[in-house]
């Protein structure tokens, strides 16, 4: 089965925050790590901050860094109970 560009979108915004909490990475890391463009990585970038209120910081040399984690914040997660 094909996977959908929303969902690819999604694995990529989820892939972005879990690399960027560990190491800052250029817009062009991105697109290598993906195997994407640079553009196609602005996108990514883009819809992390629409649809996640994700909240980014670039900083010459350095690259991107992760200021909030928006919507995908552990302490904005609601608890389940898991029943057994």
């Amino acid at each position: 089965m094909k996977r959908s560009s929303t969902a690819t979108m999604i694995e990529r915004i989820i892939d972005m925050v879990a690399t960027l909490r560990a190491n800052p990475m250029s817009r062009a890391e991105l697109a290598t790590r993906w195997g994407v463009t640079p553009r196609q990585a602005s996108n990514v970038i883009s819809r992390a901050q629409q649809w996640f209120n994700i909240e980014l910081r670039y900083e010459a040399d350095y690259g991107y860094r992760i200021i909030d984690m928006g919507l995908l914040s552990p302490s904005r997660l609601p608890r389940t109970e898991v029943s057994r």
